[in-house]
């Protein structure tokens, strides 16, 4: 049962993260698409937020490795384990 509550802690924080991360993305591009679509002169919104949206969804990728060291022991051994052969072998 315990290993079951833990495997939910981390679909959940999993999948908080990854809401947090692109959520503001696709709001962002539906907010701008209706834009254009609404003034015929172009998009009502900048590049800016549009670029650190997308960057935030690319972060989510390197979220989930440190998501998983941190609630899972079994993946951090093995996590560990893949990194000091890595160097082991240079």
């Amino acid at each position: 049962m315990r290993r079951e509550h833990k495997a939910t802690v981390t679909l959940a924080v999993v999948l908080a993260v990854f809401l947090f991360c692109w959520l503001p993305f696709f709001t962002l591009h539906l907010a701008n698409s209706i834009c254009l679509i609404n003034t015929p002169e172009g998009g009502c919104m900048g590049m800016l937020p549009l670029f650190l949206a997308t960057w935030l969804g690319y972060i989510n990728s390197s979220l989930n490795p440190l998501i998983y060291t941190v609630f899972d022991q079994r993946f951090r051994t093995a996590f560990r384990a893949i990194l000091c052969c890595s160097f082991v072998r240079r």
